[in-house]
């Protein structure tokens, strides 16, 4: 019984740090995703290894960002209409636009999917291509691809958006 308790606890403390994510809050920077890793270990990207490299620190990135919730700024590409098959709700995608982030001689794009379930502000129907949505969600993709080019893959499960100011 108290175990019982203390994980109810533990959840609804977890809940509380989730929800402590604001859109108000200072959006994290997509270099953030590379700079944890080693030089030594990115320069391997650019080698003959350098699929197996990425499966490597594909591991460790989703080790350390898969499931944690944050603050993102997103320059929109384009919307697209999308069916949730497990939930069988409609919602959008949001890709955002190319970028490109440089870590000494090495370069990445960011392969950005945002997934909107809910759009109470009805932000979506009035955004443009070029313009900037601020979102707080959780990461369920944090991956790197080498080939041909170097990718840093994102998806977000988006939980609340505004427009940028």
């Amino acid at each position: 019984m108290k175990i019982r308790i203390l994980t109810l606890l533990l959840l609804a403390l977890l809940q509380g740090a989730v929800l402590a994510q604001s859109l108000d809050d200072k959006p994290r920077e997509f270099k953030e995703f590379i700079e944890g890793f080693a030089k030594s270990d990115l320069l391997k990207l650019r080698g003959n290894q350098k699929t197996e490299t990425a499966m490597e620190l594909s591991k460790v990135l989703a080790a350390r960002e898969l499931n944690k919730t944050g603050v993102f700024r997103i320059t929109v590409a384009k919307v697209e209409p999308r069916i949730f098959p497990a939930q069988k709700e409609p919602g959008w995608r949001v890709l955002h636009a190319k970028e490109n982030l440089k870590d000494g001689s090495l370069s990445f794009e960011v392969a950005l999917w945002a997934y909107v379930r809910q759009d109470p502000g009805k932000v979506l129907e009035k955004i443009r291509p070029g313009k900037d949505i601020v979102v707080t969600g959780k990461l369920s993709r944090a991956d790197f691809s080498a080939t041909p080019r170097l990718i840093l893959h994102l998806d977000i499960d988006v939980i609340e958006l505004k427009a940028a100011e």
